[in-house]
């Protein structure tokens, strides 16, 4: 955006954009949250797409950055493979990182060099109404990652980006401490990918076949109650 939005409206605005996401599918939500932002902000929709794509730009990049080091300091081993795959997670898991690096230097440089790139896109895009429109929906987004360059304004949004997925790996953790989901990776899959089924017992699914099988195995109410009842007597 090219200015900050007011605190209530913007809140209002994620509140509606996250309720709509758990009722509309494909992330529908998202849309409602950019109508919002611009309706209660008073704000262009232009900026408040901008903005809303930024956010998503750095949630990714922060999202990607806890993934690869969930990936090589979760104590899994470097040799350990997915099921049906032949590349090992550690280097699945540097790639990424090695993305999500990529992508941010190749945005801080295109935001750094704001006139440059946009006239290389001039040059790429048609002229046309389509090609208008992406030049100035890129300008918009240039415009907000140029932002970041101030670290003033980049650090609370990568904090924030931050706290918001910590929060929810919090969420996560509780919710398998709950359940005593503490199942291994290194002890739930060997080197070749493949899980060993003596220790699936630990797993989601594991928990599920022990529950259907202790219903199995106990004596429903009635069969108890025929059990310990005398036979009736017969005339």
């Amino acid at each position: 955006m090219d200015g900050p939005s007011a605190g209530s409206p913007a809140w209002h605005a994620i509140a509606m954009g996250f309720a709509a996401n758990n009722v509309l599918p494909l992330r529908a939500g998202e849309v409602v949250r950019m109508g919002a932002v611009s309706r209660l902000g008073r704000v262009p929709f232009a900026a408040a797409l901008s903005s809303i794509a930024v956010e998503r730009v750095m949630d990714a990049l922060v999202a990607m950055g806890l993934l690869s080091l969930a990936l090589t300091r979760g104590g899994i081993d470097p040799s350990l493979t997915l099921p049906g795959k032949s590349k090992p997670l550690a280097e699945i898991a540097t790639t990424i990182g090695a993305l999500g690096l990529a992508a941010l230097i190749v945005a801080a440089l295109a935001a750094w060099r704001r006139e440059t790139t946009l006239g290389v896109a001039r040059k790429l895009l048609p002229r046309n109404r389509i090609g208008d429109a992406l030049y100035h929906f890129g300008e918009r987004i240039l415009l907000g990652i140029s932002a970041l360059s101030d670290p003033r304004t980049a650090l609370p949004v990568v904090g924030w980006s931050l706290v918001v997925w910590l929060c929810n790996g919090a969420a996560f953790y509780a919710a398998f401490a709950g359940l005593r989901l503490r199942h291994s990776v290194q002890r739930g899959a060997d080197p070749a990918g493949r899980r060993d089924d003596r220790n699936r017992g630990a797993t989601g699914p594991g928990i599920l076949r022990r529950v259907r099988g202790s219903r199995s195995a106990a004596p429903s109410p009635r069969s108890t109650r025929s059990r310990s009842m005398p036979a009736s007597p017969t005339a």
